[in-house]
């Protein structure tokens, strides 16, 4: 298990998280449960959760781009069938889908898990 600390940065298979030192403006919340799957994987059907033991420990928001914002109090793990298990400090966190860059096409497109 790799533990993340607020000011970090990290890789979850295609999505990578970015730490960020406040919430982003307009933003839309997202409700939960406690989990949250943040991305399914579209050829395997395995996915991303992030989990919290007390569902007002974690804060989930989307931006206009569909990117969704982490506001995380203690602690959050994140989870997935073929990655290690990494758990979030409190802080304010980015997921990021990869884009991979297609040359002769010149199109970016996201990448498919």
């Amino acid at each position: 298990m790799n533990k993340l600390k607020s000011n970090e940065e990290c890789r979850h298979g295609d999505l990578s998280f970015h730490a960020l030192k406040e919430l982003p403006k307009n933003l839309k919340e997202i409700k939960h449960d406690g989990s949250f799957i943040l991305a399914f994987g579209e050829a395997t059907g395995h996915h991303h959760k992030i989990t919290v033991k007390d569902k007002d420990d974690l804060k989930i928001y989307q931006d206009a781009e569909g990117r969704y914002i982490m506001d995380v109090k203690g602690e959050a793990t994140l989870t997935h069938q073929e990655h290690d298990t990494i758990t979030f400090a409190s802080g304010v966190y980015i997921q990021e889908i990869e884009t991979e860059r297609d040359p002769f096409l010149d199109t970016i497109r996201q990448v498919k898990d």
